[in-house]
């Protein structure tokens, strides 16, 4: 297994549409920087799916639940994009696996670094922003 702030997320998987069950899983990812997640709340996944492709979206990641009944809807929503042409990018909900955790939600009690949400930034927060900077160029971390 491995702990959430050795995983680094590239720009691209930060950026991309991330396709959740609810506000819950929402609001924990955006907490770990992913900046465009979509809870789908409860919509008949068909309508849903057709929205996403009418909205032009091309490629997204599917991070429901990595529970049997996730893994159902998981299945369920992939089909449905590929049948949009939409690409199912894998990537993120592989580097959320390896942590071991089965709740999406469950990343929301992650907290950020050293700092938490204290109004200082920690390791993870500049592993993502600072990928490929030189030691001499990256921040320290404070707020």
């Amino acid at each position: 297994m491995k702990a959430i702030e050795d995983i680094i997320f590239s720009e691209e998987e930060l950026a991309m549409p991330a396709i959740v069950e609810g506000k819950k899983d929402a609001k924990a990812l955006n907490s770990l920087g992913l900046n465009n997640v979509i809870p789908i709340n409860g919509q008949p996944l068909a309508s849903f799916v057709a929205r996403l492709h009418a909205d032009g979206v091309k490629e997204m990641a599917i991070l429901t639940d990595f529970d049997p009944e996730g893994k159902k809807l998981h299945a369920r929503l992939k089909g449905l994009a590929q049948g949009y042409r939409i690409k199912v990018n894998g990537n993120l909900r592989h580097k959320l696996m390896q942590t071991g955790k089965t709740r999406i939600e469950d990343f929301g009690n992650f907290e950020i670094g050293r700092g938490g949400y204290n109004g200082e930034t920690g390791s993870y927060f500049h592993k993502v922003h600072n990928q490929g900077l030189p030691e001499s160029q990256r921040r320290s971390g404070k707020a």
